[in-house]
């Protein structure tokens, strides 16, 4: 009860099966020269909800084109006011002295549309949710007098009313100035204090040489665009999926290293815009930059081969194993996610986790990780060694201050290697699980390799020619052989 005349209860008081209505009264393309009440102005002005789409097809303006609105954008959400035929005047439009009877859009004397536009309201989003109730149809002669009939029409009857049907009659309502009337709920329970957020769209689609159809494909995407803007916050740019958790290990079979594994997993799948992984492998150029080639690319899409990526050894993750690997390069590898190009309903383009995110980017030297209990498979790699190859780091920094590595592999974990020159000249030592690499992000550590960072033992760097090395394990003996250096 409001004693006091302000417009609010004198005792607060919960509210119980609470409804929210939207009243669409739009006079369509209202020219000056047209009086308030007019022919042209509002007396042939049809209101539609899009609870389906199906009455496009009973509409004879409006019938046989491929309009190509779906149910899926048929959601009872949006109302929608266009000037339609008024059955009882022809246009202004006159062909061979006699005037068109069809004044759809109100072609003026030219037979340019006056009113092509379509008028448009659709609720967006209601905090706390709001379902669709009702939708109905008065005109300038039977609207709600008082507020109880205003609430007989909005909640009497849950349905929604069909313009094009007139009660059940299959014939259109006739001509009359009308409104809409769209209604969403109930919200069982609205306690005092609390409040409902209703957003919603106003918008006008026009193709203004075609009007009809064209008309209303337009208010549709534009209305498409605003529900995208909300149903993303505002935002207008393309969330790059969350990066790849990625984990590298050296690949084994038998104890002998033959790959890099690459285990990641997919919770870049919860953006709902993902399309695709891409695996990257890389290598350092001469000026210090990476070489990055593409190993795979996992696509979902239908009808795709390339989806899903292999299974990884948990739920929920992926496995690529990478057998074009030698021991001892250092190789770089990424997984990055992507989304799908967004062009509809606004062109935001595609978004992708980096390429060098600290989660999906590692660095790996595979080597064999044991120790051998042989000295005959002991190897020099690489032999020849060439200063100019991708194996070495030919711009030393601060960080990455090591230039050259030579590696003797499969070694046993206790051995000691000597190398020296063929007139046998000591050059430098080097020992089992040694390496030279500072700075990179990687463990190279290996029992079985033993790395030199071709520096002599009076810190010169060593020359080009023939060397001789020297294996010698207190557990396996020794074992002698050569090298080339080239420069």
């Amino acid at each position: 009860i409001d004693s006091d005349g302000d417009y609010f209860p004198d005792t607060p008081q919960d509210i119980r099966d609470f409804y929210f209505t939207v009243r669409l009264d739009g006079d369509v393309s209202k020219l000056p020269t047209w009086g308030a009440e007019d022919k042209y102005s509002n007396q042939d002005d049809w209101v539609m909800c899009n609870s389906q789409w199906d009455w496009l097809e009973r509409c004879p303006q409006m019938a046989g084109y491929d309009h190509g609105l779906t149910a899926e954008e048929a959601d009872s959400s949006m109302v929608f006011m266009f000037d339609y035929d008024n059955e009882y005047y022809p246009s202004e439009y006159v062909v061979d002295g006699v005037p068109v009877d069809d004044d759809m859009g109100n072609p003026g004397v030219d037979g340019k549309l006056q009113s092509p536009g379509f008028l448009g309201i659709k609720i967006l989003k209601t905090v706390p949710e709001m379902k669709p109730s009702s939708f109905h149809v008065c005109h300038i002669y039977n609207d709600p007098a008082t507020d109880q009939e205003a609430f007989d029409r909005m909640l009497g009857v849950h349905e929604f009313e069909d313009i094009t049907d007139y009660q059940g009659s299959g014939v259109p309502f006739p001509a009359h100035d009308y409104r809409g009337i769209y209604t969403i709920g109930p919200l069982a329970d609205f306690p005092t204090g609390d409040s409902v957020v209703v957003t919603l769209a106003l918008g006008v689609g026009s193709d203004p040489d075609s009007g009809r159809i064209y008309s209303m494909k337009k208010l549709v995407q534009i209305m498409n665009v605003a529900q995208f803007i909300v149903d993303n916050d505002y935002v207008l740019a393309v969330e790059a999926p969350t990066p790849p958790i990625l984990n590298i290990e050296q690949y084994t079979v038998d104890g002998v290293t033959e790959g890099v594994m690459l285990t990641w997993d997919n919770q870049a799948e919860t953006n709902s815009y993902f399309q695709y992984y891409k695996v990257s492998k890389g290598m350092k150029r001469a000026d210090g930059s990476i070489d990055w080639d593409t190993l795979a690319t996992y696509v979902d899409t239908v009808g795709s081969t390339s989806w899903p990526p292999p299974s990884g050894p948990t739920s929920g993750t992926y496995q690529l194993i990478d057998t074009d690997v030698i021991n001892g390069y250092v190789y770089h590898y990424s997984v990055q996610a992507y989304t799908k190009e967004i062009n509809d309903p606004i062109p935001l383009g595609q978004a992708w986790s980096q390429l060098t995110d600290p989660k999906s980017y590692k660095i790996i030297s595979p080597s064999n990780p044991t120790a051998t209990e042989t000295l005959d498979d002991v190897k020099v790699v690489p032999n020849p060694y060439i200063g100019s190859a991708k194996w070495n780091n030919p711009s030393p920094s601060d960080n990455f201050p090591w230039k050259h590595r030579l590696q003797f592999t499969n070694l046993p974990a206790d051995a000691t290697v000597k190398i020296f020159t063929l007139d046998g000249d000591y050059v430098a030592k080097v020992k089992s699980n040694q390496t030279v690499i500072i700075g990179e992000s990687v463990d190279l550590s290996s029992p079985s390799v033993a790395e030199w960072d071709l520096m002599t033992r009076n810190n010169q760097e060593a020359a080009p020619g023939i060397y001789m090395y020297v294996v010698d394990s207190p557990s396996l003996g020794q074992k002698v052989g050569k090298f080339v250096i080239v420069r």
